[in-house]
């Protein structure tokens, strides 16, 4: 920089004209203001280009996270396909073999309808995800020892036990259990013009059993009583009937109403369905006055009982709870608002007459526990749902809740239907973690069963030894995952941190020995109300789902009891006060349980009463028996 300000002075100093040096002067500061605006756009370019930078990567840092968000969206969406094509086509099994054992013909479960299928077999000719051809899946034949020769596509042979054996004389056993009937398909004039007169004689009797039904026939009944007169005034006096007048003004009869109710609770037949039937047989009931009988009697006849129910479950000291979904169309919400059915069952593991309460409830609050189980001291088995847990908090140690392994495995199940295993071979694929984690929980499950039945200390004792080490072994393999390992799936971990975050619950059926270590008992009393709200798809009012509450409770304990559901429901029917204002006492409701002696009796009597009405007499043997005689 010195050596140019050094050649500028020189410059300088040889110019002597003054207006050439002006001239000089003038250029250069031209050229300086020229110089300082490139300058300044230069500056100014470069800032909008910082800027123009900034911005970009700022979007690009959005849309990366947007990306991330979105792929993370798209695995859900997946992973819910595969699921749901799995419920809907796949096997519903969890037991682990099956499980595991399902997914090496592929994790997703094929549409049996695809336009792809192979025409012979039914099974999908097209390709997996890797481009490979998918192998047929193992079929089983058996030979000659009894073994089952299992063949998957790479025509590899092994040997598997057959350990399904049928129960000798179980059909037998099944048939002396049915009212019996003989009749002797004997003809003497066929075999005579068979065999010759007099040329034959029954030696002995072959006996052939098979089922018969006799449906169900709706008929008039007329009662007459009689109308008396009494004295020399001859004063009349109408007799009234004996039979309960159920509805005044209306046919509605026990058998009629315990008919209609048996079939929708039991086998969840609508109403507009029996009304469909009911005019195929010429008879004219419509939906509306079978919906109004369940309405009726639901509240009038059997509210008294359900609430026994109820207070006979809160002291069993250890329930079952769960709950499932209601649509209630007219409940003064806003549409689509769903409404719920609390199932509380008593525990499987008691020694106390099995029970199932159902309560309808608007919403799926704490409310519902602290109302319902006011008082109440014990354990509950349950899910994960956070009201258990809130309402074990406000109650202390009087409440004690306990956590469901079935949900735990089931989380574990779906994370291992949603893992890609093409290629993997069935070894490959019980070393995976979810595989892993699922034998785990198989073996507690295995140890588990081999106490029920066993008394409450004795089972206590056995978990202790037996099944404490299998729970421990199962939360010692969690805990060496690492959860920011972003080679764990969504649905891998979601299983983890939820047997991570309910340990506490998970780990309490070890500490009593009259609590089960899940909640199915429970969930497998929802599937009757999911299959009848398949059918008939909502409740109109607040009102019809407490009805249908009460109903399930009645009808589902009498199953569990091993009543006769059509039985118990016109015993009811029977028994109850006509005047729904008069409160049974406590013993009288006593008697109204399914499990009742009073019950027992009359269901008895009532099946021997129909038999004798519907069922013919069995024929008696035949007498002079026809003697052979040979002629020359």
């Amino acid at each position: 920089m010195e050596a140019m300000l050094e050649f500028f002075i020189q410059e300088v100093n040889k110019i002597d004209d003054v207006e050439e040096l002006r001239r000089r002067l003038i250029a250069m500061e031209k050229e300086i203001i020229l110089l300082q605006n490139r300058e300044s756009e230069r500056i100014r370019s470069q800032e909008e280009t910082a800027l123009l930078f900034q911005q970009t990567m700022d979007e690009l840092k959005g849309v990366k996270a947007e990306n991330k968000e979105l792929r993370k969206e798209l695995s859900k969406y997946k992973d819910k396909d595969t699921l749901g094509r799995n419920r809907l086509f796949g096997r519903q099994t969890e037991k682990t073999d099956d499980l595991i054992s399902g997914t090496s013909g592929g994790t997703e479960a094929e549409d049996p309808l695809s336009e792809d299928a192979n025409p012979e077999n039914g099974e999908s000719t097209g390709t997996d995800p890797s481009g490979e051809s998918r192998q047929p899946r193992e079929t089983a034949t058996a030979d000659e020892s009894g073994q089952t020769e299992v063949t998957d596509g790479a025509d590899k042979k092994t040997k598997k036990s057959r350990n399904r054996k049928k129960t000798v004389g179980k059909h037998k056993k099944d048939l002396s259990k049915l009212p019996q009937r003989d009749v002797y398909d004997y003809h003497p004039d066929e075999l005579d013009e068979q065999y010759g007169k007099g040329n034959w004689r029954v030696v002995s009797w072959h006996a052939s059993t098979k089922k018969e039904v006799i449906p169900a026939v709706v008929y008039a009944k007329t009662t007459y009583t009689p109308v008396i007169s009494v004295g020399l005034e001859h004063e009349m006096i109408s007799i009234p009937p004996s039979e309960k007048n159920l509805f005044p003004g209306s046919d509605a009869t026990s058998s009629l109403v315990a008919y209609v109710m048996d079939r929708k609770f039991t086998l969840s037949l609508p109403t507009y369905r029996q009304e469909a039937e009911f005019e195929r047989r010429g008879i004219s009931i419509s939906r509306q006055t079978m919906t109004n009988w369940i309405l009726h009697f639901s509240y009038d006849a059997f509210e008294q009982v359900y609430g026994r129910l109820a207070d006979i479950l809160k002291k069993s000291g250890c329930t079952q709870c769960d709950e499932t979904t209601l649509l209630v169309i007219r409940d003064g919400r806003k549409a689509g608002r769903k409404s719920y059915l609390w199932i509380h069952v008593t525990s499987e593991l008691g020694k106390e007459h099995p029970i199932t309460v159902i309560c309808y409830e608007p919403d799926r609050s704490t409310r519902h526990l602290r109302e319902f189980f006011e008082g109440y001291a014990g354990e509950i088995v349950c899910d994960a749902y956070s009201a258990y847990q809130t309402f074990e908090t406000e109650n202390g140690e009087t409440v004690i809740i306990c956590g469901c392994w079935m949900h735990s495995r089931r989380r574990w199940a779906e994370a291992l239907r949603v893992r890609s295993v093409s290629g993997l071979s069935l070894k490959q694929i019980e070393e995976l973690p979810e595989a892993r984690a699922l034998y785990l929980i198989a073996d507690i499950y295995k140890e588990e069963s081999k106490l029920k039945g066993l008394s409450a200390n004795e089972r206590l004792k056995q978990r202790q030894l037996c099944v404490k080490p299998k729970v421990e072994a199962y939360f010692e393999f969690l805990a060496g995952f690492d959860l920011d390992d972003p080679g764990i799936s969504s649905r891998m971990k979601d299983a983890i941190q939820y047997s991570l975050n309910q340990k506490k619950y998970l780990c309490r059926f070890l500490e009593r020995g009259s609590v089960p270590m899940d909640n199915g008992n429970s969930e497998r009393k929802a599937k009757a109300l999911a299959i009848g709200r398949g059918n008939w798809m909502f409740c109109t009012s607040p009102k019809g789902a407490k009805a249908l509450a009460i109903m399930y409770t009645i009808v589902e304990t009498a199953k569990s009891n091993g009543a006769d559901v059509y039985f118990y429901l016109k015993y009811l029917l029977e028994k109850t006060p006509a005047s729904p204002e008069l409160v049974m006492g406590k013993k009288y409701l006593d008697e109204l349980m399914p499990w009742s002696e009073a019950y027992r009796n009359y269901e008895k009597e009532q099946k021997q009463l129909l038999l004798d009405i519907c069922l013919p007499p069995s024929e008696e043997e035949p007498t002079g028996k026809k003697l052979m005689r040979y002629t020359a």
